[in-house]
């Protein structure tokens, strides 16, 4: 590439996700293809992104000159086909399914929205908040035991019991 070619805009024509790189359709340039390019992302090792272009994706590249066809992938350009997601005070990821995850800086708040199942695994999950509300269709714990320690306790609807009751002072098994 030329010296005034160093800087291109092109097409995404393949993606490599094993190597992290893409090839190039420079449509300007009679449709040349470029080598394969690292693509320029926001963290690897500890914490690698596996943020990809697709194929069909806008681009921005630059290449070293002298003659040399290596280069990086520096990341897809909006295009403007589409609607930017969210105002200025957020930022997040949104996805074709509508599901989201994003920061609010005026609220102080993080959304998630999930289109299908959120999954959550973990050794222990600890949750702080001056209140927690839950609402379903059905809730259920499988665990080996379940300790409530709170001044009041109210259920309202029909509760059964299988298995024993024990008296408010009688000491738990085990403790």
């Amino acid at each position: 590439m030329a010296n005034e070619n160093l800087n291109r805009i092109g097409v995404v024509s393949s993606v490599d996700t094993d190597t992290g790189m893409v090839r190039v359709v420079f449509p300007d340039m009679d449709d040349m293809v470029s080598p394969e390019l690292p693509l320029l992302t926001t963290g690897t090792g500890w914490g690698l992104s596996n943020a990809m272009p697709e194929p069909g994706d806008n681009v921005a590249c630059i290449f070293i000159g002298n003659g040399r066809p290596d280069g990086v992938c520096l990341g897809a350009l909006y295009d403007g086909s589409y609607d930017m997601p969210a105002d200025q005070s957020q930022r997040g990821i949104y996805f074709e399914d509508g599901s989201y995850v994003y920061f609010d800086k005026n609220t102080g708040s993080i959304e998630i929205n999930a289109v299908g199942a959120v999954n959550v695994q973990a050794k222990d999950v600890s949750i702080k908040a001056e209140s927690v509300q839950i609402t379903a269709q059905t809730v259920e714990i499988n665990a080996s035991s379940v300790n409530i320690n709170a001044p009041a306790v109210r259920f309202g609807g029909n509760v059964t019991v299988v298995g024993s009751v024990k008296e408010l002072n009688e000491p738990i098994e085990g403790e």
